[in-house]
């Protein structure tokens, strides 16, 4: 699927980790696709195996094809319900085209708010690096 990272949440609001554009919205809300304006492809998955749920305790805040800033508020969900129903919560963040970058996750310790950086460098054809970007999960 992609490299990425898990995070145990400590909110009920998932924001994006990206400027980009919404590519995917599932119907259960426990899933968004959004493709950053650097080109990547990141998949929220909120919960293991929360598709059972189908949409229970899921509020969607965005649609497909909408803009979206980093930071913006992209989903709200109810986690102790979501627990007490028996799932995980944990949120993992993907990006699904992986094989055109080079990844990295490290700890943003600029700010009071936990974050989480995932530095981007583009590959090129030779698979050297080239443009660098990134995506900070708040």
């Amino acid at each position: 699927m992609g490299q990425g990272v898990a995070i145990v949440p400590t909110s009920n609001i998932v924001k994006s980790p990206v400027e980009g554009t919404i590519s995917a919205v599932y119907p259960t809300g426990h899933a968004i696709g959004i493709i950053s304006k650097d080109g990547a492809e990141v998949l929220i998955h909120i919960g293991i195996d929360t598709v059972e749920l189908d949409g229970r305790y899921f509020t969607t805040l965005v649609q497909q094809n909408q803009k979206v800033t980093q930071g913006e508020a992209i989903v709200e969900f109810d986690r102790e319900a979501v627990k007490t129903a028996g799932f995980d919560t944990t949120v993992m963040m993907i990006v699904t085209n992986t094989p055109d970058y080079n990844i990295s996750v490290t700890p943003d310790t600029t700010t009071k708010d936990t974050q989480w950086v995932i530095s981007l460098a583009e590959k090129n054809t030779k698979n050297e690096t080239m443009d660098q970007g990134e995506i900070k999960h708040v």
